[in-house]
């Protein structure tokens, strides 16, 4: 696990996948893992547009405990930078989806220009123009050697978490929160078992909880079907699948734009 701990989902992805990757879900487990992180957090809210109109449950973002502590890695600002400067703001959930897919400029410039920046990707790709004009994601030979490491990580995980979870909670909340967001890349994981998990993990933000009120869910992991379903029908709209400049649907002017902040990894 010692490869895929220092990786992101959205590195990870790359490097399992390739050339098989798309941006919506590129998107989805980087946002899906920051909340995961507490850098931001969601919350649920009961809201009456008109007394004849039903209630409906309305999702937010805000920033989380974890926000201004964490290193953030160029691709994870694409949902962070709405919040820089004002970190009071709320912001609706699918709007903060919609800005991410103007943000990340298309899977070309996503890819090449954000993902393939960290420290933990330098080499990983092969970058050239030929590579970078047709977005062909085709791994270097170092990369080839951390794709491996990846994927045999992965599958080991797949064979082993679940008794560890059973027989030795302690170890297995480690290991969870180790991947944080790399968690949900496991195939045919039980998420069920994570529920034990997320409970242990609310009574301990309960107890270091400050006067600022409320973070959230706690590990958030029992919400992943949630997240990842409000995700996927809200991107339908703003995913255009343009790769060629900014691509997308009103490119890279709003939201807090796709520059940097301090602490970019």
């Amino acid at each position: 696990m010692e490869t895929l701990k220092k990786l992101t989902p959205a590195e990870t992805l790359l490097l399992r996948d390739q050339s098989k990757v798309i941006l919506k879900d590129l998107l989805k487990y980087t946002l899906i893992d920051l909340i995961i992180k507490k850098v931001l957090i969601v919350e649920e809210e009961e809201e009456q547009s008109h007394p004849n109109n039903p209630v409906r449950s309305v999702s937010y973002v805000k920033v989380g405990p974890n926000y201004k502590s964490y290193t953030f890695k160029r691709h994870e600002l694409v949902f962070a930078n709405p919040f820089l400067g004002n970190d009071e703001i709320r912001i609706l959930f699918r709007h903060l989806i919609k800005m991410g897919f103007e943000n990340a400029a298309g899977l070309k410039l996503f890819v090449f220009e954000r993902i393939v920046k960290s420290k933990e990707m330098e080499g990983m790709l092969k970058t050239s123009w030929f590579n970078k004009l047709f977005v062909y994601i085709n791994l270097s030979d170092k990369g080839d050697i951390k794709s491996k490491k990846v994927q045999d990580e992965l599958k080991e995980l797949e064979k082993t978490l679940a008794s560890i979870i059973k027989k030795e909670p302690e170890q297995g909340k480690d290991i969870v929160t180790a991947l944080a967001g790399n968690i949900f890349l496991l195939e045919g994981f039980d998420y069920k078992l994570l529920e034990k998990i997320d409970s242990e993990m609310a009574e301990e933000m309960k107890k270091q909880k400050d006067s600022s009120g409320d973070y959230g869910c706690a590990g958030c992991y029992i919400y992943f079907d949630s997240y990842s379903s409000s995700f996927d029908s809200e991107a339908s709209s703003f995913d255009s699948g343009g790769d060629s400049g900014c691509g997308g649907t009103s490119g890279c002017s709003g939201c807090s734009g796709c520059g940097g902040c301090g602490g970019c990894g």
